[in-house]
């Protein structure tokens, strides 16, 4: 019945439309299913009933319910990325501090806003398998060649946190995902005013932002 529901809706569509439709369906369905039951529990018959689509559908578009896992959390961060990135464009001047936190509170909406989204790449991706982590680590590796781009234009020539970038993202991304999963669970949410005022000075104190104010003022 799903399957002739599915061939009845895309009757007389163009196949890269027919695609692109079937995709977002399993996507959204991921996100569902993977927030509601939790990755481990979840199935690839259930994501296909909540898409409305067949599990023959689905292997045309994913090789496996990792498959769609590891889509799914590449396609969040990469999102996040470009938001955080065009958020810190657009501040004016080169008031560290401004720039610090129009990327954290872009950071928080992007993860946050959808708490399926949160949930998935805060949660539901840690501790998989090998491969997941393998790609965890590929996306806070691109996290932090984003940082390092924009702490070296924005801090002084040869300025660098203790311990140098990795390490201090590495210690950064502990403590903003916890904080983001958190608040995206809340019934009632927290101002995320609440939760900028907690990040912010944290990424500042990680990139040694008050050290090198000290040493200025001195």
């Amino acid at each position: 019945m799903t399957e002739r529901l599915s061939e009845r809706r895309y009757r007389g569509l163009p196949p890269e439309v027919r695609q692109a439709d079937r995709r977002r369906r399993f996507r959204e369905a991921g996100l569902d299913v993977f927030s509601d039951v939790g990755y481990m529990s979840s199935s690839v018959p259930e994501i296909c009933r909540v898409a409305g689509l067949s599990t023959r559908q689905f292997y045309e578009e994913f090789t496996s319910r990792e498959g769609l896992l590891l889509d799914l959390y590449q396609r969040i961060n990469e999102d996040a990325r470009s938001l955080v990135s065009q958020a810190m464009r657009q501040v004016d001047g080169e008031d560290v501090r401004a720039h610090v936190r129009a990327g954290v509170t872009a950071y928080i909406h992007a993860m946050g806003d959808d708490p399926r989204r949160a949930r998935l790449a805060l949660t539901e991706a840690v501790g998989v398998n090998r491969n997941v982590d393998q790609e965890r680590g590929r996306q806070r590796a691109e996290w932090t060649v984003l940082i390092e781009t924009a702490g070296r234009e924005l801090l002084p020539a040869g300025s660098a946190p203790l311990g140098g970038f990795h390490t201090a993202m590495v210690a950064y991304a502990g403590a903003v995902n916890a904080v983001v999963a958190d608040w995206a669970k809340g019934e009632p949410r927290a101002p995320i005013g609440e939760v900028t005022d907690v990040l912010v000075p944290l990424l500042i104190a990680v990139l040694s932002l008050n050290d090198k104010q000290d040493e200025g003022a001195a």
